[in-house]
């Protein structure tokens, strides 16, 4: 097992290594129960076979004793003894019975030593035994009180409450097995010699040690386990009985296009949300770092806290935005309910029906006309109102059939009442409806013309020149336009909305609607996307403007640096100035080595700009290419005479070596003459040789 958890300190994954971990530690856990077994089955093994030689040694020797004592003289025998003879035999008798007390004493010593010794050696054996399983437990408790949570399983205070009731039965079987191996300790000690006690109670207080250092962190993870689910028993709790229950919605009863039970939905849509909102706080105010609820948590402990509480928050979050999506929906069922109401207000449907013989308004038949295109419109509405409502299992029912219905129903109840009313009026209804097609044939005529206009506008904005300035004048118009087209991209949803809830008519004036309006809507993108193409290379080419400005300034900057260090007056007449010279040329060297990227992205540059440039405008000569090159040889011009430069300068500085060197052999010759013509005075030959000697 030793190898085992060795190799298994040596896993790289972590989890791995804590899965590992656990296996060994409950296999450690077993071995040491069967331990513990095995000792209790060969104690009492042990036991039996030290009983049966007492019961069988001790008797035999006192009945062998007491025989021998009357056998060693026969009755007959001793009549016949001279008086002598009988003097002497109660000496002897009682010399005999003294030899076997003796020997029945040391049998019974030697019995006694023998179960002493089979007592010792069994308590001996279970205080080895306890003593293996209470270390392996101690080792293995440590190790289960700094594991994390198993990976299998998902983060819940189910989690958490397995976790601490595995560290407190931890607990409980730690301070048994102490109990029990003190127990065992302290009697083997009783019966143990002194040489062999203090190591008894050594082992004793090192095991004490161990287990009072476990006590403290094993106590602090379950005070931490039970924080930990003060924490997340309530949330989890108020969130499984939001999350767990069906939101308080399945039907809404209409009625006369009124909702019969609006007050009661919005008052539990409204408890509910309160009370969500006030989990999700509370859960927001655990998430904040330096939380006071989560103070003194341990590390793993606060993770899969923080984890739960998250995965709380989440499930509230998707609860609260259902139940206000449904809220939302409610709303629109309401709105289009009143949508219904006024539309039959407007015809009178709510009222009494005028008399047969009453004369029907010249005003009511233009209401009619205009409620029947209302009605129309609002075919696409109702279709995406029951979707949606669908969407958010709320369903409708009819309060007075008690029958599933929907609001494309109710639309059709309406207009089926309409036609009812008005069925006379058939005739003036065909020709609204012709009216009709005829404002939405216009209209989209109209906003065809208008996006041509947009169109052709864009292709005759063009670039007054090469400049930042132009290409921002050009944006701006270019924006204007876009602002246009979003202005229509409405009228043009509108306008398909409109011609969707055309109804048929028999020569299918309709179908050609439907595809001039698929033609406007097809123009209307093409426009856009020529817009959107045309904001985005001036975007690109402000961009390149801005850089090819930037690296013009810095590769101008270098070049006047360079020039400004060749027209400053040179001086050769000292070594120093030159070396100083050198360092200003080696220095606008370096800048010119670290900028020679520069020049390639310049040239780039240019290529990328005028292919850009050519698509707003055509030019005589590619715009910057002069400009471009201009700097370039300049640059080149600049960096050969900077090269040259910087030779002369050292050929200077090897002049000036050179003479300081002949300088020193000079005045080293200087030296050694004068110290001569001092120490004697010259011959003729010392100075014929004297004016030879410079001119070696």
């Amino acid at each position: 097992m030793g190898v085992l958890r060795a190799l298994c300190q040596e896993l790289t994954w972590q989890k791995a290594q804590q899965e590992v971990g656990r296996a060994l530690a409950d296999c450690e856990q077993r071995i040491a129960v069967l331990l513990r077994s095995a000792s209790d089955v060969h104690r009492m093994l042990q036991s039996m076979a030290g009983k049966a030689p007492k019961a069988g040694g001790s008797v035999p020797t006192a009945d062998n004793g007491g025989r021998d004592s009357h056998s060693d003289v026969p009755p007959g025998t001793a009549d016949n003894q001279p008086s002598t003879e009988k003097a002497v035999e109660p000496i002897k008798n009682s010399s005999v019975t003294s030899e076997l007390k003796t020997q029945e004493e040391e049998s019974v010593t030697e019995n006694h030593e023998r179960g002493h010794s089979t007592s010792t050696s069994s308590l001996q054996e279970s205080y080895d035994t306890q003593k293996e399983i209470l270390e392996v437990h101690l080792q293995n408790t440590k190790f289960r009180i700094t594991s994390d949570f198993s990976t299998d399983k998902e983060r819940s205070s189910a989690c958490l409450q397995e976790k601490l009731t595995e560290l407190q039965v931890l607990k409980d079987e730690t301070d048994a097995y102490w109990k029990e191996f003190e127990i065992t300790s302290l009697r083997l000690e009783n019966l143990a010699s002194d040489t062999e006690k203090p190591a008894i109670v050594k082992a004793r207080d090192r095991l004490k040690g161990e287990e009072s250092e476990l006590q403290k962190p094993l106590t602090t993870r379950i005070e931490s386990l039970e924080l930990a689910l003060q924490v997340v028993l309530p949330i989890e709790k108020e969130t499984v009985l939001v999350c767990g229950s069906d939101l308080p919605l399945c039907a809404v009863a209409v009625q006369e296009f009124r909702l019969t039970n609006a007050g009661g939905i919005y008052q539990n849509l409204g408890a509910l949300q309160d009370s969500i909102a006030k989990q999700i706080t509370l859960c927001t105010n655990f998430e904040e770092p330096g939380s006071l609820g989560l103070k003194g948590l341990h590390p793993f402990d606060l993770h899969a806290t923080q984890d739960i509480l998250l995965k709380c928050k989440t499930q509230l979050e998707m609860v609260s935005c259902r139940a206000r999506m449904q809220d939302e929906a409610l709303r629109a069922l309401e709105g289009f309910l009143a949508s219904l109401r006024t539309a039959e207000q407007s015809e009178g449907l709510g009222t009494d029906l005028p008399t047969s013989g009453a004369q029907v308004a010249p005003e009511n038949t233009n209401s009619a006309k205009d409620v029947q295109g209302e009605i129309h419109l609002m075919k696409d509405r109702a279709r995406h109102l029951d979707k949606h409502l669908q969407k958010l299992d709320i369903s409708l029912e009819d309060a007075e059939q008690g029958e599933v219905t929907s609001c494309e129903k109710l639309l059709e109840t309406l207009s089926a009442r309409l036609l009812e009313t008005h069925g006379h009026r058939g005739q003036e209804e065909d020709t609204g409806e012709s009216k009709l097609l005829e404002a939405c044939t216009s209209k989209n005529n109209e906003l065809f013309k208008n996006i041509q206009d947009v169109q052709n506008q864009i292709s005759k904005i063009g670039l007054k020149d090469a400049t930042a300035p132009a290409v921002k004048q050009r944006k701006k118009s270019l924006l204007r336009l876009e602002k246009d087209l979003e202005e229509y991209e409405e009228e043009k949803n509108h306008l398909q909305e409109m011609a969707s809830s055309l109804p048929q008519f028999k020569d299918g004036r309709e179908k050609t609607l439907n595809q001039q309006c698929q033609d406007t809507v097809v123009l209307w993108e093409t426009v856009k996307a020529s817009v959107t193409e045309c904001l985005e290379q001036c975007g690109r080419v402000l961009e390149l403007l801005r850089q090819y400005q930037n690296f013009k300034g810095v590769l101008t900057t270098l070049i006047q640096k360079e020039e400004n260090v060749f027209s400053t007056q040179a001086s050769y007449m000292g070594k120093e100035n030159l070396k100083k010279r050198i360092a200003e040329i080696e220095t606008v060297k370096e800048e010119f080595a670290e900028h020679l990227e520069v020049v390639d992205k310049i040239n780039q540059i240019c290529k990328n700009l005028q292919f850009h440039l050519n698509k707003m405008k055509t030019f005589e000569e590619p715009p910057f290419e002069k400009e471009a090159n201009v700097i370039v040889d300049r640059w080149l011009d600049i960096n050969e005479k900077t090269e040259d430069y910087y030779e002369n300068l050292g050929r200077a500085l090897a002049l000036w070596d050179k003479l300081f060197n002949l300088k020193n052999i000079i005045d080293e010759w200087t030296e050694k003459t004068l110290q001569k013509m001092e120490s004697h005075e010259l011959t003729e030959d010392d100075r014929e040789r004297l004016k030879v000697s410079p001119q070696r």
